[in-house]
């Protein structure tokens, strides 16, 4: 589907970041040259009011049409061009309630305003039919400062843009959570933002207990360990089942590395991979770090719902020390995800996945063996 955006402030941002394949036109140099150095987005610079832009960026091929300026006349204008060209789907942001009968003379599919935001519409858009429930449904990310919140923020909400889970945030000082709270209102999801007074470990460790996936930047965990004088990540995996997300950047889950023991961590391993192979379309390589039955069969269950639900998976064959050949691939940065046994036997010996998890390119899930 190709999606064209108009407008690239906070919420056109935020928009093209989770909308894949779309193209987003803005006329502010400085704006521009942000959007564009964004990894996969296609930026336009230019004015998105004129025909002969919208047309550069493709609009004739357009799916859909996305205006989320804060003008309400080029939003107006850039519908009707839209509109003229027969694009199915138009989504304008409105701000002023006067326009609506203006805007609502267009027939477009949705009308935006700070107040009614047609949320699901975009989501449909993006997810066409994805009336499915899946098994996280509440994700739970640590509030540190605005800049350790970022990355984790990112990865999580693009995580429950996938699976609608309910976002967390969890933090002590509200003035941390501003542009979130903006972009979580806008895209309606099912999200709360807890501000507890005092020690930050122990509000964490409070809203843990319902979480089915907890997402830390790690600066983050810098932040906690020096508070703690221990590992976070081992901190709540004491305390907690839940799977820990090390985040790391934003972007989809192309290539997963699923490093597999027969741990208690296999089944949760399995099942993550799952997820993420059918949100994802992703590759999964799985690293067998011991022979065993037990891994045999789930590798085999994978395989077959990669074979139903369109994602692939291979086995990685591998001569000499599995310690070393496993740093060697989680180093290389060919995967956007590793998913980590915690606690296995063959693995993390000498803590050898802790230091994966402090110095991995990329993101690092962690799941209690």
């Amino acid at each position: 589907m190709r999606i064209i955006i108009v407008g690239g402030g906070r919420t056109g941002y935020h928009l093209v970041k989770h909308i894949p394949r779309s193209v987003i036109i803005e006329k502010n140099p400085d704006k521009f040259e942000r959007l564009n150095s964004l990894v996969g987005v296609k930026a336009v610079l230019g004015d998105g009011a004129d025909e002969k832009v919208l047309l550069s960026a493709g609009l004739e091929d357009a799916d859909a049409v996305i205006i989320v300026t804060a003008d309400d006349q080029i939003n107006y204008t850039v519908a009707s061009i839209a509109k003229k060209y027969g694009v199915r789907n138009i989504i304008a942001r409105m701000e002023n309630p006067d326009n609506e009968t203006r805007f609502s003379s267009l027939n477009l599919s949705a009308i935006l305003c700070p107040t009614t935001v047609v949320a699901e519409y975009i989501k449909e858009l993006i997810h066409p039919g994805a009336e499915k429930e899946f098994f996280i449904k509440k994700i739970l990310v640590p509030i540190v400062s605005p800049d350790t919140l970022a990355k984790a923020f990112e990865e999580a909400l693009q995580l429950s843009l996938k699976t609608d889970a309910q976002l967390i945030l969890v933090g002590n000082k509200k003035e941390y959570v501003g542009e979130e709270r903006k972009v979580l209102s806008l895209l309606d999801l099912p999200a709360s933002i807890e501000i507890e007074e005092g020690d930050l470990t122990e509000a964490v460790e409070k809203h843990a207990k319902g979480a089915d996936l907890i997402v830390v930047d790690p600066e983050e965990m810098s932040y906690f360990e020096k508070i703690l004088k221990k590992s976070i990540i081992k901190r709540l995996l004491e305390r907690f089942d839940t799977p820990i997300l090390v985040s790391r950047h934003f972007k989809p889950y192309k290539r997963i590395l699923l490093l597999a023991d027969s741990s208690k961590a296999l089944n949760v391993s399995f099942k993550m991979a799952r997820l993420f192979g059918e949100i994802f379309r992703s590759q999964i390589d799985i690293m067998v770090l011991e022979e065993s039955e037990l891994i045999e069969n789930a590798r085999q269950g994978l395989r077959d719902e990669g074979l139903t639900h369109d994602f692939k998976v291979e086995k990685i064959s591998f001569e000499g020390n599995v310690n070393i050949e496993t740093v060697k691939l989680v180093k290389s940065g060919d995967y956007d995800l590793t998913i980590l046994p915690w606690g296995s036997p063959t693995l993390l010996k000498d803590d050898l996945g802790d230091s994966i998890v402090h110095n991995a390119p990329k993101s690092i899930l962690v799941v209690k063996g």
